[in-house]
């Protein structure tokens, strides 16, 4: 299976504060940052905390216990994972917490599916496959084959215990949407022991009850603009981020046809970052902006940011 390494678009532009950063009002002179640095399914990954250290340590490595367990739901090239399990067998049973957070991001995409007219859609992993053995645009006969098990609709949670293929061959990815997914776990379990102001980026950023500066960089690694966060998530991306051995982008259409990309790069900022996540992806398959207005208009995410393949830069908000 292709694994790809994945390029960092967001950057931390300015450091928080560390007097706003600080909990239950520690000051500024006792406050100290502590900072974890990882990666987390293929990506960049950091949280910063400022605050009494040993309490700031113990609240990162509760943290790196919830990414290691989402890692385990996640994660496609692990074949112990429980998405490996669902897609080999197409059907996936569980009690209580096992197997939850699928469960919970597959109704969460198809939410996101419906409110861009299904160009976000998780059962592209056949597609995707046939994109990589091809390594780049495949044959038709092989995108026919991949595309009769495409779409969202095809995934039975009727169960609250249970997900199930309702045609086997479907298979998940969540790689448009999981970093976000496990960001905001992160965030709620910082939040749970009383870090309301940490920044965590896993794979994409999300800070609490404090601000932050977070810089948004080209595809050629240059910062072009620089956003506000407050209580708020951002995610990029962008068909150039990684491709394929014939230029292909990563980012596959679920109609499984070879699109023109209009955009360099995509910024979503919502209230959490597997809204950020979802439709940041979603909207790198637009072909002009009247999707982001419409989404911004209704609230359902906040600001977006598009630059386009001539470097003309578009704000929705």
């Amino acid at each position: 299976m292709t694994s790809f390494t994945r390029r960092r678009f967001l950057k931390i532009s300015v450091a928080t504060s560390a007097a706003m950063l600080a909990p239950n009002a520690i000051s500024l002179a006792k406050s100290e940052l502590t900072i974890w640095n990882g990666i987390v399914l293929g990506a960049s990954a950091s949280i910063r905390v400022y605050g009494n250290k040993k309490d700031a340590q113990a609240a990162i490595n509760k943290a790196l216990e919830v990414i290691q367990y989402q890692e385990k739901q996640f994660s496609i090239y692990d074949p112990k994972s429980s998405l490996s399990k669902l897609n080999e067998t197409s059907i996936l049973k569980f009690d209580r917490e096992q197997g939850k957070p699928i469960y919970d991001l597959i109704n969460i995409s198809r939410l996101i599916n419906q409110n861009t007219n299904g160009l976000f859609d998780p059962t592209i992993q056949p597609l995707f496959e046939a994109y990589a053995k091809a390594q780049g645009y495949p044959m038709s006969e092989s995108l026919k084959a991949a595309q009769v098990f495409v779409g969202i609709k095809g995934v039975d949670t009727s169960l609250p215990s249970q997900i199930k293929f309702k045609r086997k061959g479907m298979a998940l990815t969540f790689n448009g949407i999981a970093q976000g997914f496990i960001t905001d776990k992160v965030r709620q379990e910082m939040d749970r022991l009383g870090f309301y102001h940490a920044l965590v980026n896993i794979g994409e950023y999300s800070i609490g009850n404090d601000q932050a500066k977070i810089g948004i960089a080209s595809s050629t690694g240059e910062v072009f603009d620089v956003v506000n966060l407050h209580n708020q998530a951002i995610a990029t991306s962008s068909p150039s981020g990684y491709r394929f051995l014939d230029g292909t982008s990563h980012i596959i259409h679920p109609d499984g046809k070879r699109h023109i990309a209009h955009w360099d790069s995509v910024s979503v900022i919502a209230n959490n970052a597997t809204l950020a996540d979802g439709y940041s992806t979603a909207l790198t398959l637009a072909n002009n902006t009247k999707l982001a207005e419409k989404l911004v208009k209704y609230r359902i995410i906040e600001k977006v940011v598009l630059k386009d393949l001539a470097g003309r830069v578009h704000y929705i908000e």
